[in-house]
């Protein structure tokens, strides 16, 4: 499958039930890589169905991102109204953006607290962490030449305001700092569908039982 490798060549050893063969890449960009993988038996054979055909797919290789949920002193929350290539509808987000390599999971916490909200912050912690899609998303770099796959995995922090200033945002960005709103206001938002993103919706569940420091 690999112009550099032997096609049925093992980059990584067992894994579970199977072992995955050589990847190809599809399409790579700055932000992820689209690859075609091939499982394999315990030999090392690609698997095949049952007329004969390979039982390759396909998955998506990105980077690690986090996730944060950020309060006020009287734990009233700010969110983000977020316009994505994905949906032309603006949806109501927490602040998320990619770890990119070499940083850490909360430089890229606070980093992206300040350019998406303006927001400065006074304390941040790290309250868990989620994999979004446990079947085709997978971390960017891992898989192929011998690194083990690694689900894609969000990092959620919590994280608590200092002082709000300007957005640093990218050319292509167009997000909007949302008025701050209790917790309850935020958990109904997600009881009633208004709030649909995922990470968002645990992140205020989550919040909302516990009540992190």
């Amino acid at each position: 499958m690999s112009d550099t490798r032997e096609a049925h060549e093992m980059v990584y050893g067992e894994h579970g039930l199977y072992q995955l063969g050589d990847s190809r890449t599809i399409y790579e960009d700055r932000f992820s890589r689209t690859a075609e993988v091939q499982p394999c038996d315990s030999e090392g054979n690609p698997q095949v169905d049952q007329a004969g055909q390979p039982m390759n797919y396909i998955i998506w290789e990105e980077e690690p991102y986090c996730v944060v949920l950020i309060i006020d002193c009287k734990e009233n929350v700010y969110l983000t109204e977020q316009v994505k290539m994905a949906s032309l509808e603006p949806l109501i987000e927490a602040v998320a953006g990619g770890i990119k390599p070499g940083q850490t999971a909360e430089e890229a916490a606070i980093a992206e607290t300040l350019e998406e909200a303006g927001v400065t912050v006074k304390s941040i912690t790290e309250v868990g962490q989620v994999i979004p899609q446990t079947h085709r998303f997978r971390e960017r770099g891992t898989g192929v030449d011998g690194v083990p796959p690694r689900c894609k995995t969000a990092h959620h922090f919590v994280a608590v305001v200092d002082s709000i200033g300007e957005q640093q945002l990218e050319a292509l960005e167009r997000i909007k700092l949302m008025p701050p709103i209790s917790i309850d206001d935020a958990l109904e938002m997600c009881l009633d569908g208004r709030i649909l993103n995922s990470d968002t919706v645990i992140q205020i569940m989550r919040y909302s039982i516990t009540r992190f420091d």
